[in-house]
């Protein structure tokens, strides 16, 4: 990865200085003169512009999550069919991904260790600062542990075994190892588990005004419930989604049509979108989609023909989240793609990073693999009722299960990658796609280390089965 480390420590140094727009955030205007990183740190706003910067890059075009979490994991899925005309999308939607495959190595290899390697320069800048005020200290410091934890749980779930980059030490990072999946999810847990101590002491709480604009305490907790249940720690993981459906400040939005809103009651945490720029880029469907040879890139996908079967008669999901244009159907999660409307003065829709239905969901899951057969159907019910369906009255645990990931599936669909990792961490990847795909096989639920990284770093060989 030497190449790569020397370019990802450039644009560290600059999009630290970025900004997003949002009440509350202290504003300040980028530098004209390149600061070192020992000043940024000695002043409560450009240590915040540091923060803010990884915002901006993780809303930034070519960003992972910028809609391309969506719309790449749902092209190698069953979730999304490709029209546009590009060997690198053909390829992902074929799930025939070569090692070069420049989509891989810039939207998620290189952009998700961009966000690694600013998150530690934050967390180097304030180890031991006594120059900031204490409580942003602490609150900035939990801030950059939990996208450090975030960035690297999508790391080690597309391409398995992963380095966990921890400095921004060129030459250390230039021949970093691959680590086993459960090692990076032991030092996943325990960035979150400190980010948590740290929220805990900035009093980060639902009587803050930034409470889902900014990885708060909650955000933080809602990840490791997350990566608990990825993790098969079912009792944790109920115990932690717990901690989120009971005691925090957030309830399911009644109308479907607000869950994605920028006020959105039950958003855990959210993305502010760039100034002038859209909320998710894979949502311009409605206005891009013409038909097959009439498109844009950001148009260029719809659902795979047999997407709808999963949903059931009466399911609101289908009309508010769902839209169709010349016989095909494409998500509408978000109703307000192009930046501003006329006349407005801020955003009506919020990227939706974590959310409190998918809480329900990981704790119906950890209920019912321990055996709380009840209880697990309350929580798969209320996420059911939402949307207009009726209580489930089966007492089988397996049909529940399969109860369960449908409801995820229906719930969660075009959303954070939940389809395609759901798929690899249930091992039902090969019966779902490869009964789709006629080019599918096992190795395809890893995506390939990019093969410039390995040339330059051959500590990540071996590269992944299957490239």
């Amino acid at each position: 990865m030497r190449s790569f480390f020397k370019k990802s420590y450039t644009i560290l140094i600059v999009t630290l200085f970025f900004l997003i727009s949002c009440e509350d955030f202290v504003e300040i205007d980028p530098p004209t003169n390149e600061v070192v990183q020992e000043t940024v740190f000695t002043v409560d706003e450009t240590a915040i512009a540091a923060m803010n910067g990884i915002y901006v890059l993780m809303n930034s075009t070519g960003s992972q999550f910028s809609s391309g979490i969506e719309i790449f994991t749902g092209l190698a899925s069953d979730e999304l069919v490709n029209f546009f005309n590009n060997n690198d999308y053909q390829d992902i939607s074929t799930n025939e991904i070569l090692s070069d495959n420049t989509i891989i190595f810039s939207n998620f290899w290189s952009n998700g260790y961009q966000i690694v390697n600013n998150a530690n320069a934050v967390i180097e800048g304030l180890d031991g600062n006594t120059d900031l005020t204490p409580e942003l200290r602490n609150q900035l410091l939990a801030e950059a542990l939990f996208i450090r934890g975030y960035a690297h749980f999508y790391l080690v779930n597309l391409f398995g075994p992963v380095p966990y980059v921890t400095t921004t030490d060129v030459e250390i990072n230039n021949n970093s190892s691959r680590l086993p999946e459960v090692e990076v999810y032991d030092m996943i847990i325990n960035d979150l588990q400190e980010a948590e101590t740290f929220a805990e002491a900035a009093l980060i709480n639902e009587e803050d005004e930034d409470v889902t604009v900014r990885p708060t305490f909650w955000a933080i907790t809602a990840l490791l419930a997350r990566t608990y249940l990825y993790r098969n720690d079912w009792a944790l993981a109920e115990e932690t989604a717990a901690i989120i459906i009971d005691e925090g400040p957030f309830q399911l939005e009644s109308d479907l049509n607000e869950v994605f809103r920028a006020t959105s009651s039950e958003a855990i945490w959210q993305l502010v979108p760039n100034d002038g720029f859209t909320t998710r880029l894979g949502e311009l469907l409605p206005i891009t989609f013409l038909g097959p040879g009439n498109f844009s890139a950001f148009g260029a996908t719809a659902f795979q023909p047999g997407f709808l079967e999963v949903f059931t008669e009466g399911d609101g999901r289908i009309g508010a989240w769902i839209g169709s244009q010349n016989e095909n159907s494409f998500p509408t999660k978000y109703k307000n793609s192009i930046s501003l409307s006329i006349g407005e003065t801020e955003f009506p829709e919020y990227t939706v990073m974590l959310r409190l239905a998918e809480q329900y969901l990981i704790r119906a899951e950890a209920r019912l693999q321990q055996g709380n057969i009840l209880a697990a159907l309350d929580d798969l019910d209320i996420v059911r009722n939402r949307a207009g369906l009726p209580n489930v009255s089966s007492s089988n645990p397996a049909e529940i299960l399969e109860l369960i990931m449908e409801e995820r599936q229906r719930e969660l669909f075009a959303e954070g990658g939940h389809r395609w990792l759901d798929l690899k961490r249930t091992e039902m990847a090969d019966e779902v796609i490869g009964s789709l795909k006629p080019l599918w096989d096992a190795t395809d639920i890893l995506w390939p280390i990019p093969e410039q990284e390995i040339f330059n770093n051959s500590n990540l060989l071996p590269q992944n089965d299957g490239y």
